[in-house]
């Protein structure tokens, strides 16, 4: 028997799906497709940003030059209450992260994401840090979530929402 609300409904449901590869890639629908290929490009360039930013917290960091850049502005406005010092240029942002990274040893990091944001060069990342305290004698294992602002394919600015090392630092006594 024939339904006419059930292929109503079907007819519905299959003009839906077709526009969802329209909707995904809304570039395809005006002739071209740069603008996405440079968006994938440019969340590429942050998720090997953050990946070179935390390879600082290890025993061998990888080269920055590529990733950050000249300018490069470091700020811990939200890492913790006490703590809103800003840090400027490259050379001086990869000292801070070293310094800071000392608080701690064996620091690890998994299940990176990188989020697009509606602005084309914000993006935020999201992953999780395991280290424990200098002494050995505490660990953390932390979701942690920082903002990059890309200029190009490099980071012009890193924003950190919360920073294990000086978590780790505070509650050891």
């Amino acid at each position: 028997m024939n339904n006419p609300l059930r292929s109503f409904a079907a007819g519905v449901v299959l003009a839906a799906l077709a526009t969802v590869p329209a909707l995904a890639a809304p570039d395809a629908l005006q002739g071209g497709g740069t603008a996405a290929l440079k968006a994938e490009a440019m969340q590429a360039a942050a998720q090997a940003a953050v990946k070179t930013y935390l390879s600082l917290w290890t025993q061998a960091p990888m080269a920055v030059d590529s990733a950050f850049a000249d300018t490069m502005v470091l700020r811990y406005e939200h890492a913790h209450p006490q703590l809103t010092s800003e840090v400027r240029g490259r050379p001086s942002v990869v000292t801070q992260v070293r310094s800071v990274a000392k608080l701690g040893t064996s620091w690890s990091f998994s299940n990176l994401r990188v989020f697009p944001t509606l602005h084309d060069n914000i993006y935020y990342a999201q992953f999780t840090a395991s280290g424990k305290s200098a002494d050995g004698a505490s660990a953390i294992e932390q979701e942690v979530v920082i903002s990059l602002e890309m200029k190009g394919f490099k980071v012009s600015r890193l924003v950190e929402f919360s920073n294990p090392a000086i978590r780790l630092a505070i509650a050891t006594p």
